[in-house]
């Protein structure tokens, strides 16, 4: 019987690190200040955030602590489905950041930045002919 091992981050880590980074965020804190607020390097951040490094059970912790947020906070709605955890796709970055600065935007400025966004999508889709 052999065992292989995949490379890529489990599901799990991947939205652990996707609910790290929305939080820091919102918080309007960056990656330095994260780090020094747990005691890693701000590379380290950026694993824990993609998911390419778990994050133990005491980091997590003082992660909860830094994010003002209870540990369960970064697990809540996360289902299973015969043992993989399933949630929503992760979000981009961008995607993230654009999210939070949503929340400080007038109605009429998101309605344009709406319909700039449909706009540049329907261009890139007629563009590549899909």
């Amino acid at each position: 019987m052999s065992i292989t091992m995949d490379s890529s981050p489990h599901p799990i880590d991947i939205t652990v690190g996707s609910r790290i980074v929305s939080l820091r965020l919102a918080k309007r804190m960056t990656q330095t200040d994260l780090a020094n607020s747990i005691g890693v390097s701000f590379q380290q951040v950026q694993k824990y955030e993609r998911g390419s490094n778990r994050v133990s059970a005491s980091r997590l912790w003082r992660i909860s602590e830094a994010l003002n947020v209870p540990m369960t906070y970064f697990f809540d709605g996360v289902t299973t489905d015969a043992g993989a955890p399933r949630e929503e796709r992760p979000m981009t970055p961008w995607a993230r950041e654009l999210m939070v600065l949503e929340k400080n935007l007038p109605a009429s400025a998101r309605k344009l930045v709406l319909n700039m966004a449909r706009q540049l999508a329907e261009r890139e889709t007629a563009a590549s002919g899909v």
